[in-house]
């Protein structure tokens, strides 16, 4: 045992000292109040210390703890590990602690540590303990590794609730999927997987395909061809894409057959088709619908010679009420003129029979005539009302007559129409790249017929149902109205650059149709900006006002204007001043009808180059 100077240092007189600062280990003999006596060279070492600097000090001044790692608590175990030593004066060993040693090129910084201690205590003659020998074994990497390992292990549990989430999230996508979507693996063509779609289209529940052959599971579909498709598809590599492929399958009501466009896309593993995946779609309805191309458009064509028969009929009905309201005027007139003489006749009649008392025989006489003058008047009368009668009997039989046609007619035609349209689209679908280029103009000019002839259609159908629908009439908010009008016309108002302004409209409430309000406004908002002057932008000034028993919306615009000799025309049936915009001539048409059912009026003010104003009256 070396012995010790008054300062508690060891002394360097006795051999053991080289022993001990030799000794393979990590060693420091500590004094019983925890004073550095002396460290083992390999201590010194692997702490990064000097002798002469640590020996003589407290051990705790020399290794302070770490503060950025607080947790590890590294003085307060060692302490406690020590005074356990003093106290039971038997060795302690102590759980593998992190204690960071002070870095020595970096004042203030800490290294990374992990030490495996054991505090021995060297008793007196009297029992006591004298020293402490503390041995460290560095264990940082060991400790790093198994924390490496550790995250290495979190990282691959990660990794695989990851593979497992993706699994899930692609087995909803695949059942989810709209498209008809199957997994056939190896030789025999397994349904591994088949989603609802495909289910559907096989007219079977996934119970009975899944994990069967495709020709045991279908049967029915033996020997039409897709048996070699397949085999191609395993025997190239490479995938195959079929078209209105007709199949013959199993369904509801028996066998059915089905047309298909579908993908059979291999599988490889190793260069070798491990399976194959098949997207399917049923185009069966496109399939059919184009068959029936050639026999829509016969019936298109007779439709179009019975709709110019019937212009013609409604033509020569036109001509015949003209005839019959020129005939009703004159009658009217001729009954006006009768009245004017009767009312003479009476007034002299009676100024006569005042003034003439003497001459009452001879007045008597002239009141007979008179008697018989009026009794014939009465007689033309009865027969001219009758006449009206009649006529406007055979008027009221020619315009339900009419809307019937025109009922008649636009519901006849819409679905022709909307099969053109569908069969047109799924014909354009279908050609190829080339023939579109090709067809194009014809295309185009096939669409816009088809959407004029659906305006058409749509407005005869408006114009039935004025005069036979019964509309709800609420009290409505005119601003409302113009913002759902402005939101129909979105597309022309920004093309136009048109500027919209409401005065007073806020102040005033009719009560209408909804739906009947929208359509006027709609009809004279859209028609302010079509015909807009082409040197200034669209302006249109909606007003709102009352006067006397009506309440009025005016619309001003700064547009082309019209010549109003014509002023009875623009309110006719496919009536127009203006060809140089696209229309069908029965918005205006439509507008005054719905005006006039309502017991209101429209009037129409306009110059040319300048601007026209509608004044639409609302009865209040």
């Amino acid at each position: 045992m070396k012995e010790t100077d008054k300062s508690g240092k060891l002394t360097d007189n006795h051999p053991i000292t080289t022993i001990f600062e030799n000794l393979p280990g990590l060693y420091l003999i500590l004094s019983s109040d925890f004073y550095i006596l002396n460290a083992s060279n390999a201590y010194l070492n692997a702490t990064f210390t000097k002798r002469e600097e640590i020996v003589g000090k407290h051990l705790f001044e020399v290794f302070p703890d770490n503060p950025d790692a607080p947790e590890a608590k590294a003085v307060e175990s060692l302490n406690n590990s020590l005074r356990t030593v003093l106290s039971t004066r038997i060795p302690h060993v102590m759980a593998i602690q992190h204690y960071d040693i002070p870095d020595p090129n970096k004042k203030g910084a800490f290294i990374e540590r992990h030490w495996k201690p054991v505090n021995t205590p060297v008793l007196c003659e009297n029992g006591q303990v004298s020293y402490i020998i503390h041995q460290v074994t560095d264990v940082t990497k060991e400790v790093q590794s198994a924390l490496q390992y550790e995250a290495m292990e979190t990282r691959e549990r990660d990794a695989l609730e990851e593979v497992e989430f993706q699994k899930n999230e692609l087995q909803k996508l695949f059942e989810q999927a709209p498209v008809a979507i199957t997994i056939l693996m190896g030789k025999e063509y397994v349904i591994e997987l088949a989603n609802p779609a495909v289910c559907e289209l096989w007219n079977r529940t996934p119970l009975q395909v899944t994990g069967k052959p495709l020709f045991e599971a279908l049967p029915e579909v033996k020997g039409q061809g897709l048996e070699e498709l397949l085999e191609n598809v395993v025997k190239t590599g490479e995938p195959f894409i079929g078209k209105e492929l007709p199949v013959t399958i199993n369904r509801a009501n028996g066998l059915e057959v089905v047309y298909f466009n579908f993908v059979y896309k291999p599988f490889l593993d190793n260069g070798r088709v491990k399976g194959i995946l098949v997207v399917a779609s049923d185009v069966s309805s496109q399939v059919q619908a184009r068959m029936l191309i050639e026999e829509n458009q016969k019936a298109l064509v007779r439709v179009n010679n019975e709709l110019a028969a019937a212009n013609e009929e409604i033509q020569a009905t036109n001509e015949e009420l003209y005839a019959t309201n020129e005939e009703l005027f004159n009658t009217q007139q001729a009954l006006n003129e009768i009245n004017d003489h009767l009312e003479k006749i009476v007034e002299t009649r009676t100024k006569d029979l005042k003034n003439r008392e003497n001459e009452l025989e001879n007045l008597t006489m002239e009141l007979a005539a008179s008697n018989e003058e009026l009794t014939a008047a009465n007689e033309q009368i009865t027969s001219s009302m009758e006449e009206l009668s009649d006529s406007s009997k055979k008027l009221q039989h020619i315009n339900s007559d009419m809307d019937n046609f025109i009922y008649t007619a636009s519901h006849d035609l819409k679905a022709p129409i909307a099969n053109i349209e569908g069969l047109m689209s799924a014909l354009v679908k279908n050609l190829s790249e080339e023939s579109k280029e090709k067809a194009e103009k014809i295309i185009q000019l096939i669409g816009v017929s088809i959407a004029r002839f659906k305006k058409t259609i749509n407005d005869l159908t408006e114009v039935v149902k004025i005069e036979k629908e019964e509309d709800l009439i609420e009290s409505i908010d005119i601003p409302l109205i113009v913002e759902e009008v402005k939101s129909d016309l979105y597309s022309i108002i920004e093309e136009s650059n048109a500027e919209i302004l409401l005065q007073g409209c806020d102040l005033i409430k009719v009560r209408f149709s909804h739906k009947n309000l929208k359509s006027i406004v709609y009809n004279l908002l859209s028609n302010a900006i079509k015909y807009s002057h082409p040197e200034r932008s669209p302006v249109v000034k909606i007003k709102c006002y009352e006067e006397n028993e009506f309440r009025i919306i005016s619309f001003q615009d700064n547009g082309i204007g019209m010549n109003l000799t014509s002023e009875t025309k623009i309110f006719s049936m496919f009536k127009r001043l203006h060809n140089h915009v696209e229309g069908s001539g029965i918005g205006l048409y439509i507008v005054k009808k719905i005006i006039q059912n309502a017991g209101g009026k429209i009037e129409v003010i306009s110059k040319v180059n300048e601007g026209t104003t509608f004044k639409v009256y609302f009865k209040a």
